[in-house]
């Protein structure tokens, strides 16, 4: 019951916010992504107050707001974009299915912050989608953040990588900058007042300098592993509800 009440109040919070967010990005430098960096500045303390989960941050100290890079991050659940929203991320979009922007209120502000929407059925319409995340970083030095998985791993683990986060950052010249998010099925349980612990761990940059189209398979294996290592490393030492 308890964890209904949660979902319900959080619902109502991020419809709120962003309602509020569309309008002032309608008026005020639409699709620039300033626009998301103060959406999860402000929902982001509300959304975890409500969810009662405490959200530990390691390595923060990693993250250069100065310089353009591509952040790769597990990917989970729904729930992702709560802990996306502690980070708060400077000068950077992501990448979303374009059926978001027919979602109420969120799809519009999602569309109205700058963020880069895909079709993913066609291999064609990809790769015009990854050649605008190209130029959006290399023209108008902005990072973006992508889940390679492509799909919520529901707690089982790191799913496998698709290669787009890698070949993009690569095409671009900037690093790769991974961050590791510990399990929310294992260690959040929202029945409870407070509910759990999440970690967020920012992992150090792996470098493309000097790097082509043919490495991004090696590149993302390396960077798999790393995370895999760091994710299992990580839920260990998750204080258990």
């Amino acid at each position: 019951m308890l964890s209904i009440i949660k979902y319900i109040l959080l619902g109502l919070s991020i419809a709120v916010c962003m309602l509020v967010g569309a309008i002032i990005a309608t008026f005020l430098r639409p699709f620039h992504p300033i626009h998301i960096y103060y959406m999860a500045k402000i929902w982001g303390p509300i959304a975890g107050t409500i969810l009662g989960v405490k959200f530990k941050k390691l390595n923060f100290d990693r993250l250069n707001s100065e310089r353009s890079c591509v952040y790769v991050m597990n990917h989970q659940s729904n729930m992702d974009i709560v802990v996306a929203a502690q980070i708060k991320l400077n000068n950077t979009v992501t990448l979303g299915k374009k059926q978001i922007f027919y979602f109420p209120i969120f799809g519009q502000w999602y569309w109205l912050s700058g963020n880069i929407l895909i079709k993913r059925e066609k291999r064609s319409a990809i790769i015009r989608s990854m050649l605008r995340v190209t130029k959006s970083i290399t023209r108008k030095n902005r990072s973006i953040l992508i889940m390679p998985e492509g799909t919520r791993s529901k707690g089982k683990g790191l799913g496998r990588f698709k290669a787009g986060a890698f070949k993009t950052a690569i095409n671009a010249g900037v690093p790769i900058v991974p961050i590791i998010i510990s399990d929310w099925f294992e260690n959040v349980n929202l029945n409870k007042i407070k509910s759990g612990e999440i970690k967020i761990k920012i992992l150090p940059e792996f470098s493309t300098t000097g790097l082509g189209a043919s490495d991004a398979g090696e590149l993302s294996q390396k960077v798999h592993q790393t995370m895999s290592q760091e994710l299992e490393k990580i839920n260990l030492s998750v204080e258990k509800v």
